[in-house]
């Protein structure tokens, strides 16, 4: 239906963005109810994107839709936890957001969070698995190839 930016990839922006939405969708109708031009105020970058993104007009129906549609995806969507060694920098989170929803789930959210005693790579966990991607995991699955060649 609608289609998240890479700005949006958490619950908690998908709850500000609703909320917004709420309260713009009130100035709209308030402004049609006096037949007045309505004074609009700042949007915040993350709705300003997926309104962007979808190339919506301000009419309190557009509102109103996107808005339904945005709780739906907040209840529904598949959330994708990712732990990372250390904190990764936007354009990455961006690359990995785009390449989740492109393969994977075009509404997914993700949790993405920093715990420096994995060492390198990454843990992924999604509602019903977990995949250790860490250096330590995969050097301990490996045979001991040296030992074995000698």
């Amino acid at each position: 239906m609608y289609k998240l930016s890479s700005v949006v990839w958490n619950q908690d922006q998908i709850t500000s963005c609703y909320f917004e939405l709420q309260k713009l969708e009130q100035i709209m109708f308030a402004a049609q109810a006096k037949k007045v031009s309505p004074t609009l105020p700042q949007l915040s970058e993350e709705l300003a994107s997926i309104l962007k993104n979808n190339r919506m007009d301000l009419s309190t129906s557009s509102l109103r839709s996107l808005r339904e549609w945005l709780d739906l995806v907040k209840k529904r969507a598949l959330v994708i936890n990712l732990v990372f060694n250390t904190t990764l920098t936007d354009k990455h989170r961006i690359e990995l957001i785009n390449w989740f929803r492109d393969k994977i789930n075009p509404d997914c959210l993700f949790k993405i969070s920093q715990r420096s005693s994995i060492g390198g790579g990454f843990i992924l966990q999604t509602p019903t698995n977990w995949y250790d991607f860490t250096f330590k995991k995969i050097i301990l699955n490996q045979p001991l190839s040296i030992i074995d060649k000698a």
